[in-house]
């Protein structure tokens, strides 16, 4: 993984992709090891203090921290929400900024088969239909993992809050009758699907954010 690879946008082949068992956490987790700093998870912030010299940072769990300096990356569906208390509030330039920016969605449906319907090819795989004005999955990413055979669909828009509420036991029918539009039955067998839902999170709210048409700076 490279920063600096994303920054300038440089092409990354096929066979740099490197998935990371138990998710990114765990790389997290390495790199947390090498720090002499104390971390704290599970834990959710509900009401920053910044009126005095030293900022008090109160928990979910009424817990109280101290501190001189506070980085913050909250993610903006709980600002836009007033889920953390500031006190004094956000100055007004702030608050409009955070009001204007769009919070989108964008979701992962990870659908694991049996047997890999797309015999050893790599990278994306786009669905594309002929006569339809609306596309609820257009595209996928095989999975770069051969002992399990998983494709990724992607889905934004419309298609994410469509089926955001939807169960996954529905997203598998659907999508299901979907697939069959492009293979027979034969061809595949879908075992099961799992569809991530950021704007239902509690902690994110969102998946992305962008300057939309009346945003402030």
């Amino acid at each position: 993984m490279s920063a600096k690879a994303y920054i300038e946008e440089e092409d990354i082949r096929e066979d740099d992709l490197i998935p990371l068992g138990g998710g990114y956490s765990n790389l997290f987790f390495k790199l947390f090891q090498s720090c002499k700093a104390q971390f704290i998870y599970k834990t959710r912030v509900v009401a920053i203090d910044l009126s005095g010299p030293i900022i008090i940072l109160r928990t979910q769990d009424n817990k109280i921290y101290k501190t001189k300096r506070v980085i913050s990356s909250i993610p903006l569906g709980i600002l836009q929400r007033n889920l953390i208390q500031f006190n004094p509030p956000l100055p007004e330039p702030y608050q409009r900024a955070i009001a204007s920016i769009g919070n989108g969605i964008a979701n992962k449906i990870y659908c694991s088969f049996k047997e890999p319907f797309w015999g050893k090819r790599k990278g994306w795989i786009n669905f594309v239909l002929k006569g339809h004005k609306y596309n609820k999955y257009p595209v996928a990413f095989i999975y770069p993992e051969p002992k399990n055979h998983i494709l990724v669909v992607f889905v934004a828009g419309k298609g994410s809050y469509e089926l955001g509420q939807m169960s996954d036991e529905q997203i598998y029918k659907d999508f299901d009758e979907f697939l069959s539009l492009f293979l027979d039955d034969e061809e595949y067998d879908l075992e099961q699907v799992k569809l991530t839902r950021w704007h239902l999170d509690e902690h994110t709210f969102g998946s992305y954010s962008y300057y939309k048409v009346g945003t402030q700076k």
